[in-house]
């Protein structure tokens, strides 16, 4: 599908606002549409903006804008609040965060920058893929199926 000029964008787009200013978007790498954190008073400079960042995607110097947006620290004590574990498995796992995984991420932060999020942050959005529960098992497990070998001879 063409414009007006009967040409068509190779990346990203653009459009006009009732109000006069523009605005671009794009398809980020993972597909999801991402727009620009501003409108633009003139067309070309939306189009400049637009090459900017297709040019970062092309070197692949691009950031995620949405990068950041939720602290690591609240982000993992969330995902323990949202998995309904049992009370040991809870409490393990916080005291895994507490003892090793945020001492360890705040000091790697500290001197280097996370790719993909800022300092203490993860993506927006970002789910990690959890596998379901398996259901407990029919099979009788509290006695083994094997029999220990006798001593005697």
């Amino acid at each position: 599908m063409g414009n007006a000029k009967g040409t068509r964008r190779r990346f990203g787009a653009v459009r006009q606002y009732r109000s006069g200013r523009w605005t671009a978007s794009y398809l980020g790498p993972d597909g999801q549409e991402f727009r620009a954190p501003e409108t633009f008073e003139t067309k070309k400079d939306a189009e400049v903006w637009l090459s900017q960042i297709e040019a970062d995607l092309t070197r692949g110097n691009w950031q995620d804008p949405d990068a950041g947006a939720v602290n690591f620290r609240e982000y993992a004590l969330q995902w323990v609040d949202e998995r309904g574990l049992s009370a040991t498995t809870d409490e393990l796992y916080r005291r895994l965060l507490r003892l090793h995984i945020l001492p360890t991420f705040e000091a790697w932060t500290s001197t280097r920058s996370l790719p993909h999020a800022s300092a203490h942050g993860v993506p927006s959005g970002w789910r990690p893929r959890v596998r379901p529960r398996p259901s407990p098992s029919p099979i009788d497990c509290s006695r083994p199926s094997w029999r220990p070998r006798s001593t005697t001879s």
